[in-house]
């Protein structure tokens, strides 16, 4: 029995099917309508036709399964993690930095700025937060 992520449900299989399925549900949640994987969740097969992503960020091609044209994206990259930790803790410390500094002076004219550091420095950890999961977890994100 097939359910909404167009995997195959629970079964023969066992807990682990259980487990993969919860996965690619969470992955599909995160990133829309496709599947996260290294090859096509539908069929197993390798051999893709590379596409233009439709999200705003993307490190790579998604894909299109030659074999039962399934859409897909590949999983994040260990370059590509290591690039959102470090540009990640760059933007999350200078944007703390900034707010300390701009604290000390005790000029309350800076207070829109420090919102608007404190936004940024939540975006770095959360660029933090996506590289460490794809570094962890590789293959679901």
């Amino acid at each position: 029995m097939r359910d909404q992520t167009g995997v195959g449900g629970a079964g023969a299989a066992g807990d682990a099917s259980g487990l993969q399925d919860k996965l690619v549900v969470r992955a599909r949640a995160a990133v829309g309508d496709y599947s996260v994987a290294r090859v096509c969740p539908s069929c197993g097969l390798a051999d893709a036709k590379r596409v233009r992503p439709e999200r705003f960020l993307a490190l790579g091609s998604d894909r299109v399964c030659r074999g039962c044209g399934t859409r897909y994206i590949p999983p994040t990259r260990a370059w590509g993690a290591v690039v959102f930790i470090l540009i990640g803790f760059l933007l999350a410390g200078a944007c703390g930095l900034s707010i300390v500094l701009r604290l000390r002076s005790g000029n309350p004219l800076g207070i829109p700025a420090m919102a608007v550091e404190g936004f940024l420095g939540v975006v770095g950890l959360l660029a933090v937060r996506h590289g460490t999961r794809a570094l962890l977890r590789p293959g679901t994100v």
